[in-house]
């Protein structure tokens, strides 16, 4: 299943609206760069995707998020920790998956 599906049945992939403020630990964001993508399927190595990433992975700590890394994974190893990340944003009230 993708990444990003895994987390909306986790999610429930509805809207968000506040109406109280969020607590850092309600804010959590999984921030995915990998630049090589595997030796099979033809894909050239990417040049800045883990570098992007912690650009990212940076702000958004900066804005009291509780950031899960996954930084250059091999696929078993990634979605190991997308899986993880989908239980906890169950109960988040804010996520961010870049």
């Amino acid at each position: 299943m993708k990444i990003a599906s895994r987390v909306a049945q986790a999610v429930g992939a509805g809207v968000l609206t506040m109406a109280t403020p969020v607590l850092a630990a309600d804010r959590i964001a999984l921030v995915i760069g990998n630049d090589y993508r595997g030796a099979t399927g033809g894909w050239q190595e990417l040049k800045n995707a883990d570098n992007d990433a912690k650009l990212i992975r940076d702000a958004l700590i900066a804005q009291n998020f509780a950031v899960t890394p996954a930084s250059n994974l091999p696929r078993e190893a990634l979605d190991r920790t997308v899986d993880a990340f989908a239980q906890e944003a169950a109960t988040a009230k804010i996520v961010v998956v870049y």
